[in-house]
């Protein structure tokens, strides 16, 4: 069964305009602000396992720092092959914290 769980405190999320790495739960998780929602995706790329969070942030979409894999932050889908996607977690801030549901 699936739960929210604490990623982190919401003091922790990066400016709009970024991402950020969080580890938590044992996972990598890449996390950042779309306007007044939070997103958070696996923190590890399906293409060569980059580290998302460490990437740029453009148009909605997180790109790898790798090889360049463009994953839309709502629904994970990669820009140029949507056969590509990034796990992403149903997110919230409750009481100052981010959970995502797992």
């Amino acid at each position: 069964m699936s739960e929210f769980v604490r990623i982190c405190a919401e003091a922790d999320l990066p400016p709009e305009g970024e991402v950020r790495e969080i580890a938590a739960m044992g996972r990598t998780f890449c996390v950042a602000r779309l306007g007044e929602s939070v997103c958070v995706l696996d923190g590890v790329c399906p293409h060569e396992g980059g580290p998302l969070g460490e990437g740029l942030l453009e148009e909605g979409r997180v790109v790898c720092p790798w090889h360049a894999f463009a994953f839309d932050l709502r629904t994970g889908v990669e820009e140029h092959d949507p056969e590509v996607r990034a796990r992403v977690y149903e997110a919230k801030v409750e009481d100052g914290e981010v959970r995502a549901k797992l």
